[in-house]
């Protein structure tokens, strides 16, 4: 899998699996991307695909404006976010629009929420 850029050093497009298929999806459709084991789900409002490109690369290549990286295993849009919540014991946990499960925020993220 890769991955293209248009008119600069942020990323545009990726190139991502699903089942036997390859898609060029565009990062705006993009909501979050997850690391599991050596893969990285993709996950878009309507589906998730699988890509290998190691999340720390993507974080690089990513606009911090448009994206947020809050655990070492989790990358995810701003406007996603539909809430942050903090548990019983502290942790703090985001969840985005698609009611999808919570999303851990590391200590080190969580001063990203204090400028919202």
């Amino acid at each position: 899998m890769g991955y293209f850029y248009i008119g600069g050093n942020t990323l545009t497009w990726l190139k991502v699996a699903k089942g036997e298929d390859i898609h060029l999806l565009h990062v705006d459709e993009v909501q979050l991307f997850k690391a599991e084991d050596k893969y990285v789900t993709v996950v878009t409002k309507e589906t998730e695909y699988i890509i290998r490109t190691p999340l720390r690369l993507l974080a690089q290549q990513l606009c911090s404006n448009t994206f947020w990286q809050i655990h070492r295993s989790v990358i995810v849009r701003i406007s996603a976010i539909s809430r942050v919540s903090k548990d019983d014991m502290g942790k703090m946990f985001v969840e985005t629009s698609e009611g999808r499960p919570r999303l851990p925020v590391s200590r080190s993220a969580q001063s990203l929420f204090k400028q919202m």
